[in-house]
């Protein structure tokens, strides 16, 4: 049993006063009643008079806890409902290749992206989210879900060996993204790309263009900097060319911008941006909002019309009492 107003019970407490005033008027009626019938005929209908007195104080008590209930939005029992949603569908699409370990975006480029997407989850309340990682190929390792505690548990988890294929190829990351969506066509839908542009293979910019057709925004989130950072692996060694020289990886940010241009999203630039989030959220709250399915839920039934029903009913009871007669007491 549960109230949707639960404040309301506090009006119980005018149950003190009214039992007192109920009891007070009792002992009056008895000592007019003993006036008026003499003592022969007050002993003859004193028990009568005491337990109408009773039941009828009762009713009237019943009455008040129920319209109290009632005001409460009293609900117990549960029943299975259907559950339209309206939302976004919103794809994290994020580059896992070793670029994304260099440190020159602090904690490191992969780990901001991770702490971005983090923050855009817990910001987004109205969203489903899938998870994407890319390299030379994509992997879809979270379809579209409303379980947040999920995703940000395979966020936490998230190595740049996960996916074998060598390179970069985001074209193929924003394939793999697109089919992610749940297929309805309502305009809800976006991909937020998390990546540092090296791209080494694919033609990005085009597949970008086929989702701005689509009305699929993308939000690119660029990691790095222009000087960029040597790729250090997990066990401290360096990513090295063919000549033995340590790779220096460097943002691609014009890039990143077509990309956003072309599919109609946005560019935002981790190191120049000290609210990135708050751009992502406000970029998100642009897109239409749309019925992204529905499903079943169970809820607690409203027992409210019920209780009005036991208030009626008791206070019918509460008056009635003394208008039948039990027995002659003349």
């Amino acid at each position: 049993m549960v109230f949707d107003f639960p404040y309301y019970l506090f009006t119980l407490l005018v149950l003190v006063p009214v039992v007192i005033i109920l009891f007070v008027n009792f002992r009056r009626g008895l000592n007019d009643l003993k006036i008026l019938s003499g003592q022969f005929r007050y002993s003859k209908i004193r028990n009568v008079y005491t337990v109408k007195n009773f039941l009828s104080g009762l009713f009237f008590t019943l009455f008040i806890i129920a319209m109290v209930f009632a005001l409460g939005g009293i609900k117990w029992g549960e029943k299975i409902v259907q559950d339209k949603r309206t939302g976004y569908e919103i794809v994290l699409l994020m580059d896992d290749s070793k670029s994304m370990l260099v440190h020159d975006i602090e904690p490191s480029r992969l780990k901001k992206s991770v702490l971005i997407a983090k923050g855009v989850i817990d910001e987004i309340k109205n969203g489903m989210f899938g998870l994407v990682l890319f390299k030379g190929d994509a992997v879809e390792n979270i379809p579209i879900t409303d379980d947040p505690g999920s995703l940000k548990d395979t966020l936490d988890k998230i190595k740049t060996d996960w996916i074998s294929s060598p390179g970069t190829n985001i074209e193929r990351g924003l394939m793999k993204a697109y089919t992610v969506f749940s297929g309805n066509n309502n305009s809800n839908r976006l991909i937020i790309l998390f990546s540092d542009g090296e791209e080494q293979t694919g033609d990005s910019v085009k597949y970008a263009k086929f989702l701005g057709k689509k009305a699929v925004p993308v939000i690119c989130v660029a990691l790095g900097t222009q000087k960029g950072g040597i790729i250090r692996l997990a066990d401290g060694r360096t990513v090295k060319n063919s000549r033995g020289d340590n790779v220096v990886s460097q943002i691609n940010r014009s890039l990143l911008e077509n990309i956003a241009r072309a599919s109609g999203g946005v560019y935002i630039d981790v190191e120049h941006s000290a609210d990135v989030l708050e751009k992502i959220k406000n970029e998100i709250e642009k897109v239409k909002l749309g019925d992204y399915g529905s499903g079943f839920r169970v809820v607690k039934r409203y027992r409210y019309g019920l209780l009005l029903i036991f208030a009626v009913f008791f206070l019918s009871l509460s008056v009635i009492i003394w208008k039948v007669p039990w027995q002659n007491t003349v």
